[in-house]
């Protein structure tokens, strides 16, 4: 007997030892990637606030850390207190809430479950204390990346005290902003070039303005780089001995200071006239010889009035302008009627004119009187004169352009130029 019961100890010690060394580890239920989300809210979207609080039912049990360093509430709340019901979060707002206010909540995306799902997409609530607030700013979007115009616009809103209201996602070329409560509000945007998900300073196309509700309603946004580059000039020609042309980097506040120096007499050389326009110099300069000229740029100063002066030289060829002058526009045109009697006449030239050089006069047809003219600028590529006195409505005038017309060297010219134009105001 005491035979049998030994193998029968012993046979059930194999069994367990061979059981347990087949043992595996337990296969669990299936994956959770399910976003959580916000199922109802108490009190409901844009409804009153009771009792100074707002319930907030979560799908699923919520990673508790990660809803309060997502939660933020504007306007903010000194005393904020939270609790904790099941998946329900409850939130205590201050007792002196303003009247006639929105409470906005603001739930970041980066909010998430216990399982490590995050929110899908950023959550902004609206309730509110007394009368509801329809404030809003809204515009038009443009920026300088035509293939990424299906890319969403990254918005931030931030309170005169520079504490973010909300960030918000919004596709397209519009964008409109609700529910705003009076005030002064600082609103960024910026698109994600390389789409990193992240502001890049030099890399992404953003825009920052300042607006105050309800004064203001509509801020159209131009997006764009950040500029970090220097002023500078990129180019310097002098094709003949009387003219330099300056080309910049960069459109420019206003026109540069410029001094041009004989490179081997150490002579300053003189500059008649400076033409600038954006990122362009165009200077009439005395005759220079056939060498190296040193050029000075003091104050040169873009849009940003970031400033910088430079240096630089150019060879001048020594050749002199024979061109004659041309005439390539001039207001009034020929055959049209002025609404003005007392119109300015404009004449551009392809090279810069002193206006003293310019010959013309001013007849009135039914009469063949002379009206009197008077400069109003020096010189440029654009001479402006003023009639001195009033011309008479319904009647033709004829604007004679003469060849003794010249540029600053003596080159006249070539036909004379005549327009004919009625005053009807």
């Amino acid at each position: 007997m005491k035979r049998i019961t030994f193998y029968i100890l012993h046979f059930t010690l194999i069994i367990f030892l061979v059981s347990c060394g087949n043992r595996r580890s337990p296969t669990g239920g299936p994956v959770d990637n399910v976003s959580p989300e916000i199922v109802y809210t108490i009190p409901m979207e844009f409804e009153q606030i009771e009792n100074n609080e707002i319930i907030i039912a979560f799908s699923k049990p919520m990673d508790r850390t990660s809803v309060m360093s997502g939660l933020l509430i504007s306007p903010p709340q000194v005393n904020l207190r939270t609790n904790w019901r099941r998946n329900n979060l409850h939130i205590g707002l201050e007792d002196n809430l303003r009247e006639n206010s929105n409470v906005l909540v603001f739930l970041r995306r980066t909010i998430k479950c216990e399982r490590n799902n995050q929110f899908e997409n950023n959550q902004l609530l609206v309730f509110r204390n007394g009368e509801l607030q329809r404030n809003s700013v809204s515009g038009y979007i443009t920026h300088d990346f035509p293939d990424l115009t299906d890319r969403e616009i990254h918005f931030s809103l931030l309170d005169s005290d520079s504490l973010l209201v909300f960030n918000k996602t919004i596709p397209g070329n519009n964008y409109n902003l609700n529910y705003l409560n009076p005030g002064k509000y600082t609103l960024t945007a910026f698109l994600d070039v390389n789409n990193n998900n992240r502001f890049d300073f030099t890399i992404d196309a953003s825009y920052s303005t300042i607006f105050e509700l309800p004064i203001s309603h509509r801020i159209d946004l131009h997006l764009a780089v950040a500029d970090t580059l220097t002023p500078n000039f990129m180019s310097i020609v002098s094709q003949v001995n009387n003219q330099v042309n300056i080309t910049y980097n960069k459109e420019l506040l206003r026109a540069p200071h410029i001094v041009i120096i004989n490179d081997s007499t150490n002579t300053v050389i003189d500059i008649l006239h400076h033409d600038f326009i954006e990122n362009m110099s165009f200077l009439l300069t005395a005759p220079m010889d056939t060498l190296t000229h040193r050029i000075q740029f003091v104050n040169l100063i873009d849009l940003n009035e970031r400033a910088s002066n430079r240096t630089g030289s150019f060879f001048s060829n020594g050749r002199p302008d024979t061109s004659p002058p041309e005439i390539i526009e001039t207001h009034p045109r020929d055959g049209t009627v002025v609404n003005s009697i007392s119109p300015e006449i404009t004449i551009r030239f392809n090279k810069i004119m002193r206006s003293n050089d310019v010959t013309l006069s001013l007849i009135e047809t039914e009469t063949d009187s002379v009206i009197p003219l008077r400069p109003l600028t020096r010189a440029g590529f654009t001479v402006i004169f003023q009639v001195l006195q009033n011309l008479r409505v319904f009647n033709s005038y004829q604007l004679i352009i003469t060849t003794e017309t010249q540029d600053v060297l003596g080159n006249h010219l070539q036909e004379e130029r005549f327009i004919q134009f009625i005053v009807v105001p």
